[in-house]
């Protein structure tokens, strides 16, 4: 019978690649309500074309980028917690490839 000899750099490598799995599900995992990118167009007829004193290119246009602005600010936020777990996400898998690599040249 063969026996499996687990060396602590393989060990190691074993829950770096274990926290990549969990870093690359916490980027992908969908999240409801976390991104915006559009104005609902029912509050844009409500609040813009049925009202006469608003129906205006010029105010439409300034309303469209004010919620853009606030979007774009609201995603950043989300953009760069994704960034920094995809970030850490291939600083773990480089570590497990390197401990593996360190593990079978020494075993």
């Amino acid at each position: 019978m063969r026996s499996i000899r687990l060396a602590a750099a393989g060990a190691a490598a074993i829950l770096a690649l274990g926290f990549t799995v969990f870093l690359c599900i916490a980027v992908l995992l969908p999240r409801r309500g976390e991104w915006t990118f559009t104005v609902n167009a029912r509050t844009l007829i409500r609040e813009h074309l049925d009202v006469p004193q608003r129906n205006d290119s010029e105010k439409l246009m300034r309303f469209l980028t004010d919620h853009f602005q606030g979007y774009y600010e609201t995603n950043l936020t989300g953009l760069d917690l994704a960034y920094g777990r995809f970030w850490w996400a291939c600083v773990s898998l480089s570590t497990a490839l390197s401990l593996w690599i360190l593990d079978f040249a020494i075993g």
